[in-house]
């Protein structure tokens, strides 16, 4: 893979990792998100994330299976990344 597209993909778990920061407690006792990039609630939902145990790891892995990929180490690993797989997957609707 480019070093360009690596760079693209660790700025979107970067991304993902700061999003999931921007949470705030509603007062009925749930957790909303001030989000930027992506929509929060449907990827802890999707990925069953433990809210009290996120990390940027657990970030990098949620983009790498966003893209189809078993981990973080094999997205990065990829020779070539179509531009499908990381243009509009990561866009916030």
């Amino acid at each position: 893979m480019f070093m360009k597209e690596i760079n693209y993909l660790k700025i979107q778990a970067k991304n993902l990792y700061r999003d999931f920061q921007l949470e705030y407690m509603q007062d009925s006792d749930e957790y909303v998100y001030a989000t930027r990039f992506f929509d929060i609630n449907a990827i802890v939902e999707d990925f069953m994330i433990d809210l009290d145990d996120f990390s940027l790891m657990k970030a990098q892995h949620i983009i790498a299976k966003m893209l189809g990929f078993n981990s973080w180490k094999e997205a990065i690993n990829f020779e070539v990344l179509k531009p499908e797989q990381y243009t509009v997957r990561f866009e916030l609707n």
